[in-house]
């Protein structure tokens, strides 16, 4: 192998080395902010301290149609108070009774620590009511 052929290969080595480490980076923090992004509280329902992005569960009700589906799909919190068990039996917008094939909202909840995901996800139902929202059209 010649010199410029050595060279040639660990500048190759080089820049595939760059390339992997910057799309470790770039995959790294995309998925610290789609966490963020992804709960729907900014402070823990349980403590009210702020939440770890590390620390989440995911939360299904049901609707009953498309219609309600849209709606919550914008707001995901917005019925939650109507909840009083999961999985619930009645849409929380209109009241309507819940079949098998209705629609599922489905959002994340983040927590400060473990200790409150796991009260959390003991009987989530009961906790609902606690979550702040932390996007704009939720809160109100």
């Amino acid at each position: 192998m010649t010199k410029l052929s050595k060279i040639m290969c660990m500048l190759a080595a080089a820049a595939v080395l760059v390339a992997f480490t910057g799309d470790m980076y770039a995959a790294k923090k995309e998925k610290k902010e789609t966490a963020k992004a992804g709960a729907v509280n900014d402070k823990c329902p349980m403590s009210g301290k702020a939440i770890n992005e590390k620390c989440t569960s995911a939360v299904s009700y049901s609707v009953c149609c498309k219609g309600c589906a849209k709606k919550a799909g914008k707001a995901p919190t917005k019925a939650l108070a109507k909840i009083s068990e999961l999985p619930n039996k009645t849409c929380p917008m209109k009241g309507k009774d819940i079949s098998d094939k209705s629609p599922k909202i489905t959002f994340t909840v983040a927590f400060c620590c473990g200790k409150c995901k796991g009260g959390f996800d003991k009987d989530p139902a009961k906790h609902l009511a606690k979550i702040k929202a932390a996007k704009k059209e939720d809160k109100g």
